[in-house]
């Protein structure tokens, strides 16, 4: 009995095969919005990737991009607070902050603590 050849192209189209193992290869993924080729290899990295699969070289920041003070976790520009930690976004408290405000905010503080520790009469 003569073994039957496993089903494949239509005579006369060519398939890649991967040669150590005999099957197909996969086709090319496509690019979507949001993915990216990693500057160091050319890698196709998806949009979820913060650092390359390939060389693991990280993925250039994107405008309003944000890390964690306390957990070092790279947020979105839209989060206003970290994803992993729940910690308050500091550069954007920093930002809203005007000029001088922050020494007010410290002697209204000194002034409640104050008040707080006074004994009554």
């Amino acid at each position: 009995v003569v073994p039957e050849p496993p089903p494949g192209p239509p005579p006369g189209a060519e398939e890649k095969r991967f040669p150590w193992s005999g099957r197909p290869e996969r086709p090319e993924p496509e690019m979507r919005e949001g993915d990216w080729i990693c500057s160091s290899c050319n890698a196709l990295n998806f949009k979820f990737r913060r650092m390359c699969y390939s060389c693991k070289n990280l993925r250039p920041r994107k405008e309003g991009e944000w890390n964690c003070s306390n957990c070092g976790h790279l947020n979105d520009a839209k989060s206003t607070r970290c994803l992993r930690c729940g910690a308050e976004n500091e550069e954007e408290v920093e930002e809203e902050a005007e000029p001088g405000q922050e020494d007010a905010d410290a002697e209204a503080d000194a002034e409640a603590e104050a008040e707080r520790t006074e004994e009554p009469e």
